[in-house]
């Protein structure tokens, strides 16, 4: 049986009508954001930019393009300061905290390179590769959590 809905004009009315929850959303670039909290912190672009290690046109840009992303304003401009327009000041805290949720995250991940041991043993050439690297791997020393240094001097 054929399906009635397969014009892509019906399709987009269907996908359209769907809840957000119910799809891929489209989000924004995260620099984008970056740029706008940090713009809201410093209440300059100017400042932002400096902050950031861009230029202030480049943070005008982003939050151009953010604008024109989300269809809403984000800012009143002023000579040398901006303001949150009232959409962008009820939507601020939850930004931050995304981004407190995505530093948490990273440093989850961070704290598992850090559990790496790293062993250094040096020894004469002899005792290393005929007695030391052949009892390595049984004392699991020899695992991916580990990081070896074995070093023969004479």
């Amino acid at each position: 049986m054929a399906n009635a809905c397969s014009s892509p004009t019906c399709l987009s009315q269907v996908t359209q009508a769907l809840p957000p929850s119910c799809g891929p959303r489209r989000l924004p670039p995260l620099i984008a954001l970056s740029y706008l909290e940090a713009a809201e912190r410093t209440q300059s672009f100017a400042a932002a930019a400096k902050e950031l290690h861009v230029t202030p046109a480049a943070i005008s840009h982003q939050i151009k393009a953010l604008e024109e992303h989300l269809g809403v304003e984000l800012f009143v401009r002023h000579h040398r300061k901006v303001r949150l327009t009232p959409a962008a000041k009820e939507a601020l805290p939850v930004l931050q905290d995304g981004f407190a949720a995505l530093a948490q995250a990273v440093e989850q991940i961070r704290a598992h390179g850090e559990a790496r041991w790293i062993v250094t043993v040096c020894a004469e050439p002899l005792f290393a590769t005929k007695w030391l690297v052949p009892r390595l791997s049984p004392t699991g020393i020899l695992d991916p959590l580990h990081d070896r240094h074995i070093g023969a001097t004479r």
